[in-house]
């Protein structure tokens, strides 16, 4: 059988913690944020946060030692 991996779509956000190994849960709960909303942003491109929603995310990873903007994920 041929190993074939499906690929989710995900947006730059989503990318991001894919590419770092960072778990959707773990931003949830450091960003104040619901697991679904955390998961919806990291799903789909169209999907943006509100302006507070988006800071309490960056700020949360920066906390952490991620060098990111909000301009890395999306474009308010």
């Amino acid at each position: 059988m041929e190993n074939t991996k499906v690929r989710r779509k995900r947006s730059k956000f989503g990318k991001f913690i894919d590419q770092f190994g960072i778990k959707q849960t773990w931003v949830a709960s450091i960003s104040g944020l619901s697991e679904g909303r955390i998961s919806q942003l990291a799903k789909d491109q169209a999907e943006v946060p509100n302006l507070k929603s988006a800071a309490r995310i960056i700020k949360s990873l920066r906390r952490k030692g991620y060098d990111v903007d909000l301009e890395d994920f999306w474009k308010l």
